[in-house]
């Protein structure tokens, strides 16, 4: 699954017959996509700056579009974790131009933020030029990880630090 983020279109590559076919179309400019532990998709949504979850049936479940009150700039990437949290970046691409989502002002600072998986509530745990893109989890361990791209090292970021042990 992969996203053509200027053409509003998600697709996926079948290994069946090696042909490629259309997930979604529109797809809020999404870029990043993963899937939870229960096979559902989430996306990052440039256009709607918000993170979505589909849903069996086709619906999509907003998980997040706001912090405090303020919209979010761009989610570019998610991960979920094992234990349910759902992980994501918030850089400015989307919103930097008409080309990958709509041209607006950032209302919030670049971030990365966690979905709490059992209650829905969203906290900022990083502000940092370092939290703009990549993210992975490692089911077994409580942290994640994602490049920076000015240097290309590596940052990890443990859920602790968004007050969970």
């Amino acid at each position: 699954m992969w996203s053509d983020i200027p053409n509003d279109v998600q697709m996926r590559w079948l290994d069946e017959d090696g042909h490629v076919t259309t997930v979604r179309h529109p797809s809020g400019n999404s870029n990043g996509n993963t899937f939870d532990y229960q096979g559902r998709q989430l996306s990052c949504e440039h256009g709607g700056r918000r993170v979505v979850r589909y849903e069996p049936g086709g619906t999509a479940t907003v998980v997040a579009e706001r912090y405090q009150g303020q919209r979010l700039n761009s989610p570019n990437d998610v991960v979920v974790h094992p234990d349910g949290d759902i992980w994501f970046t918030d850089p400015l691409y989307g919103i930097n131009g008409n080309y990958e989502g709509f041209k607006a002002e950032p209302e919030l600072p670049v971030a990365v933020y966690r979905v709490d998986g059992r209650t829905g509530r969203s906290t900022r745990s990083v502000t940092s030029s370092a939290a703009r893109t990549g993210s992975a989890s490692r089911p077994t361990t409580r942290s994640w990880t994602w490049p920076t791209p000015a240097r290309r090292a590596r940052s990890r970021c443990s859920t602790s630090m968004a007050g969970r042990s």
